[in-house]
């Protein structure tokens, strides 16, 4: 691509606007952590190794200490928080690219991620409890891993009545503007450093959202095509499903109303009408050549609408 075509389409990019119904949501989970590190030196002492190589040991090795060890409770705690509540607001919005933790949704998302982001409080408070219950054995298992090797530390540890508070989310619906009462000179600056941000991040999403599905599209063609003996290639669900989780939640995604890309996003569901799985693909070898001609097209057509730029702080599925 030509440094003239790159600032074209850099152009068309930017011209792009964060929508008018565009709300920012400020999201953190918050979860006690269960690795600490170790002291190498004590350990080895512990196991009677040689003095004379005891320092060269601790230069060139780390050690990490798991604090509780087989803890099913504490793994459902993890997994809910990050696979669950945390994935499913990422699925749901886009980066602001501007702060980290920081995501924008569509106004008529806002009622149900609340109610979601309430009733996930309360699950995760259930789940919470169940871990406290067996905190106190996990604590004596782990002094009994531990402590031979010099490694149990009671400080590493949070009292009982403090551990609840330690895992948590917490989220505030934020409007970013310039407060009035500034004076006139810091207003007016703080004003254009306010678009611009903006205007930086209708750049950012729009072309990550592009990156995104052209990613997507661009794996399916390539696991889709034969290879060189006509023989199909092997393609997992996800191929597929990622595809269609991606058309799904575009409509409240495409916060700069990126019509180019829902051009190409429409014709996609089109193709993939009555598509709910990868069987259709893996069984019909006839249906499997006229999507892998569409999506070819899909391709060529996203290549030309992605600028090539240096790698950024985040991705559209952070």
């Amino acid at each position: 691509m030509t440094d003239e075509k790159k600032r074209v389409l850099g152009g068309r990019v930017r011209s792009m606007k964060i929508a008018d119904d565009v709300v920012a949501l400020q999201f953190g989970c918050h979860l006690w952590g269960i690795e600490r590190k170790g002291n190498l030196n004590l350990l080895l002492d512990k196991r009677g190794a040689d003095e004379s190589t005891s320092g060269k040991k601790e230069a060139k090795y780390k050690l990490q200490k798991t604090l509780i060890v087989d803890s099913g409770e504490y793994g459902a705690i993890k997994s809910f928080m990050n696979n669950m509540v945390k994935a499913r607001i990422v699925a749901a919005s886009v980066p602001s690219f501007f702060r980290e933790g920081t995501y924008l949704f569509r106004l008529g998302q806002v009622e149900d991620t609340e109610q979601y982001l309430m009733e996930s409080s309360d699950r995760l408070r259930g789940l919470v409890d169940t871990f406290c219950k067996v905190f106190p054995s996990k604590v004596m298992e782990a002094r009994t891993l531990l402590e031979p090797d010099g490694q149990f530390r009671v400080g590493d540890y949070p009292a009982p009545e403090y551990l609840p508070g330690l895992f948590s989310f917490e989220w505030i619906w934020v409007d970013f503007t310039v407060p009035n009462s500034l004076p006139a000179g810091v207003k007016e600056a703080a004003i254009a450093k306010m678009q611009n941000m903006w205007d930086e991040a209708a750049f950012e999403i729009t072309n990550a959202l592009r990156e995104a599905f052209a990613g997507m599209i661009r794996h399916a063609v390539e696991v889709m095509t034969p290879s060189e003996d006509g023989k199909q290639k092997r393609f997992y669900d996800s191929t597929i499903t990622n595809i269609l989780e991606f058309l799904d939640s575009f409509q409240n995604r495409n916060v700069t109303n990126d019509q180019d890309l829902e051009m190409l996003v429409n014709k996609a569901k089109s193709v993939l009408t009555g598509v709910t799985d990868a069987s259709l693909l893996k069984g019909d070898g006839l249906f499997r050549g006229r999507v892998l001609d569409e999506f070819s097209k899909i391709q060529r057509a996203m290549d030309s609408m992605i600028e090539v730029r240096p790698n950024r702080k985040f991705r559209i599925a952070d």
